[in-house]
């Protein structure tokens, strides 16, 4: 049992403590409000762009902050409602986050986050936007343009995204990130249509073909057997040959070649299969050119508009079912003017 001695000591300390508790918060609350009655002494803005373009500059951020009625160098920090600054800053579309603060010096620190885009879109009634990995819209802004895929004819025009809207969206996040990710892809494919069906056709810088790329499923295994097909059959054929290579159906390349009469020349010829036989020379993952052809090669012309095509038509295709992987071409006679090549491989 605690004798009356120890219980007063016991007591004593506690009120102590509660004590220095209460001067601690009273210390606190004193700065806090000593704080507050301070003025802002200035605003220093930080902007982490996306790397693709500087979408949002200082000059934006400015006006979006002067645009909520708020002149802050002089103003109470009391005055200053941080929260609705946030909330303006993020009403800019090109605007992914904000935060605000203010450092020791009464100096408004602004930090906000760019928005980077993965895909540019054009609808099929003319108009573009571009969207980031989360599907945020944003239009296309006067001071810089995003060195993303290209993709075209996409069927909605509609403010909010319908659930068939979304689900082509994904699928072409799916694919622009994948040639974002390989120099090589980035280069050749110029523009990827989209055909009925939610299916993409793709226009290629180099060749004059279109390739038939079906739904946005096994795309790496897709972009390998396109690639076999470059290296082991346009680069000793020609790349004109062929008017369309379909990689859609699953171990086999399908190629529809050019009849005699649509036959394009291009007095070009011999320098685009120069310059694309040095482009594979080197796998996908190890070419280190830029995003066009024009940067990574200084020779380089382009003879083919960058305007996107807001129609695209499938061809029509074969497939086997025999379950063969050989690696043997096979030349079948599809018309007066045409015939398929078949390619089989596996993967």
């Amino acid at each position: 049992m605690a004798s009356p001695g120890n219980k007063i000591w016991n007591i004593l300390g506690a009120t102590l403590w509660f004590a220095m508790g209460a001067g601690l918060i009273a210390l606190l609350l004193a700065a806090i409000q000593r704080k507050n009655n301070l003025s802002c002494k200035g605003v220093e803005i930080h902007i982490r762009n996306s790397g693709s373009g500087a979408f949002v500059d200082k000059k934006d951020v400015q006006k979006l902050i002067h645009d909520s009625g708020s002149n802050l160098i002089g103003k109470e920090l009391k005055a200053i409602k941080i929260q609705k600054l946030e909330i303006q800053l993020k009403s800019n579309v090109w605007i992914s986050g904000a935060e605000l603060f203010f450092d020791n010096n009464e100096v408004l620190q602004v930090r906000v986050r760019e928005r980077q885009p993965i895909a540019r879109i054009f609808t099929s009634g003319g108009n573009s936007f571009y969207i980031d990995s989360g599907l945020a819209k944003m239009f296309p802004s006067e001071k810089a343009s995003a060195r993303v895929p290209v993709f075209t004819n996409f069927p909605s025009e509609a403010s909010r995204w319908s659930e068939r809207d979304s689900a082509l969206l994904q699928d072409i996040k799916k694919i622009s990130l994948f040639i974002s990710g390989d120099p090589f892809w980035m280069a050749q494919i110029e523009q990827v249509d989209i055909a009925s069906g939610n299916e993409f056709e793709m226009i290629p810088a180099i060749g004059d073909h279109t390739i038939l790329f079906g739904g946005a499923t096994d795309i790496e295994k897709k972009f390998r057997r396109l690639y076999v097909f470059y290296r082991d059959v346009l680069s000793k054929t020609g790349w004109n040959k062929y008017e369309s290579i379909n990689v859609q159906f699953k171990g086999q390349v399908i190629a529809v070649r050019r009849g005699a009469v649509e036959n394009v020349q291009r007095s070009d010829t011999a320098k685009l299969e120069a310059i694309l036989k040095q482009m594979m020379a080197s796998s996908p993952q190890q070419w280190m050119g830029d995003d066009t052809l024009s940067r990574a090669l200084p020779n380089y012309t382009a003879t083919r508009s960058v305007a996107p095509r807001n129609t695209a038509t499938p061809l029509k295709t074969m497939r086997d079912n025999d379950g063969t992987t050989t690696k043997s071409i096979v030349e079948k006679p599809a018309s007066p003017s045409k015939s398929k090549t078949r390619i089989k491989m596996s993967g």
